[in-house]
């Protein structure tokens, strides 16, 4: 855990890191002070078709602090990371009674490697959305207590289920799939309800919890349904089974294939100390362990399935990490200590290896990403002169939009925005043809054929810009 987190950590502190691109810049330009700025982005992104309250105010208030320093912004990034590993280990702990949880939930995330986004995206809402649901979890686990004790001892606790229900709505208004975890977390308390078929008192009250989670989750997805979704989210739906498809095969290529050395571990374990005869296990030792991996699968599922008719990878994938961290903690911290000593150091180096590589990974393409941006930035600025009320296409949507605002906002020059066309021969609204067209790999793999013959003027790893080598009759 503590090798990646503190790569990290050097690279943000020896390394020049800046703002992002689209996301932060309307944060950055939503206002200009705490309130005015929170205010301000809500309103906006409720335009947008979002309802967030809880991220506006975290925006508003960590965007102003840091607005001169966006540096410094991401070893702050960090520090809530590592605040939501610890809850999340916290959670694996309190499930499994043993402390390794705290170390092993932490090292199978950091091998997910779409969980770094949240860290290099300081825009992405993923990070606090898991902050509140693992307090919500911290408070619904409270509960548990007395059913895994098999008795009514200590009974049910609504002031703590009330409590994990605010902590929820924080998640739920941090970003919308959330909701799905709602559902997961009634589910849970319904199984507890079953669970406790013996003690009517606590399957009355968990059979209570659960049915007003459901009911109450389901009411607020209507909600936003009925009342939020407009503009950007109004792309949201069910029928376009061809994306669906296409989600599902990116789903299993690129977070499925993440999982595949932890389940070969805990599988490994589980099939090596079936030689060695059955674990000893008491009854509420079972029952935690069933309903922590129930938690995590019920999680992991249900968040998979409201991102499929919109995104499977990148930092919207995040939360999928831990909720797949949870389940196979539970799992592994039962079968680690009966392993032999030659094991679990394999099992330890394994880890080490894995974790350090993919975020060796992650900090290299990102940190390479924003040194060619800043580069580029200062070239667009010393050549602002060339460029300004001139057309140049791109084939990066959302940064032929934000960069030259950003150039703008930054040194006060007059760039007109860049287009996103994919052909450089195109032309805007019956216009002359581009002189310039920005192209960068990281949106698609080959330049345009077009672009042949165009003379180079920028050329970096991330970003190309090219000069349209001499003007037709037709172009003038």
């Amino acid at each position: 855990m503590a090798v990646p987190l503190l790569t990290l950590l050097l690279g943000f502190v020896f390394q020049k890191w800046s703002w992002g691109l689209m996301d932060d810049l309307q944060i950055l330009e939503a206002g200009t002070g705490v309130i005015d700025r929170t205010v301000h982005y809500f309103q906006s992104s409720r335009a947008f078709g979002q309802f967030r309250l809880v991220w506006p105010a975290h925006c508003g208030l960590f965007y102003t602090l840091f607005e001169r320093r966006p540096d410094l912004f991401y070893i702050f990034r960090l520090f809530e990371t590592v605040v939501v590993l610890l809850l999340w280990g916290g959670v694996a702990w309190r499930v499994t009674g043993r402390v390794l949880a705290l170390v092993v939930l932490p090292a199978v995330t950091l091998s997910f490697h779409y969980f770094y986004d949240a860290v290099f995206y300081l825009s992405s809402q993923e990070l606090i959305g898991l902050f509140f649901l693992g307090l919500a979890l911290h408070c619904f686990l409270y509960n548990l207590q007395g059913l895994w004790r098999r008795s009514d001892r200590g009974g049910f606790s609504w002031g703590f289920y009330g409590l994990g229900v605010v902590f929820l709505l924080g998640a739920f208004n941090s970003k919308e799939p959330f909701v799905s975890c709602g559902v997961a977390l009634g589910l849970a308390h319904l199984y507890a309800a079953w669970a406790a078929r013996k003690h009517a008192g606590q399957r009355m009250a968990f059979g209570v919890a659960g049915g007003l989670l459901l009911a109450g989750t389901v009411a607020y997805a209507l909600g936003l349904l009925m009342f939020v979704k407009s503009s950007y989210t109004s792309q949201y739906g069910v029928n376009n089974l061809a994306k669906l498809r296409s989600n599902v095969t990116t789903w299993f290529r690129k977070d499925f294939l993440n999982h595949v050395p932890w389940l070969g571990a805990a599988l490994g374990l589980t099939l090596l100390n079936a030689l060695g005869g059955p674990a000893k296990d008491t009854a509420p030792d079972r029952q935690r362990r069933r309903m922590g991996i129930l938690v995590g699968v019920l999680l992991y599922l249900g968040y998979t399935g409201i991102l499929l008719p919109w995104n499977t990878v990148s930092y919207y994938a995040t939360p999928l990490g831990v909720f797949f961290a949870l389940a196979i903690t539970v799992w592994l911290t039962r079968e680690w200590p009966r392993a032999p000593m030659g094991v679990q150091i394999g099992v330890i180096l394994m880890a080490l290896f894995l974790n350090q590589l993919v975020c060796q990974y992650a900090l290299t393409r990102e940190a390479a990403y924003q040194n060619d941006t800043r580069y580029l930035m200062s070239w667009l600025r010393r050549n602002a002169d060339l460029l300004t009320n001139e057309t140049v296409f791109s084939n990066a949507m959302e940064p032929a939009d934000v960069i030259p605002r950003h150039v703008n906002r930054r040194w006060g020059t007059r760039l007109t925005k860049f287009w996103w066309n994919l052909n450089p021969n195109d032309r805007i609204d019956g216009a002359r043809q581009a002189r310039f067209y920005l192209y960068s790999p990281r949106f698609s793999s080959e330049p345009p054929a077009q672009l042949r013959d165009w003379r180079v003027l920028f050329l970096s790893k991330s970003w190309t810009m090219y000069q349209r080598p001499r003007e037709t009759p037709d172009e003038r």
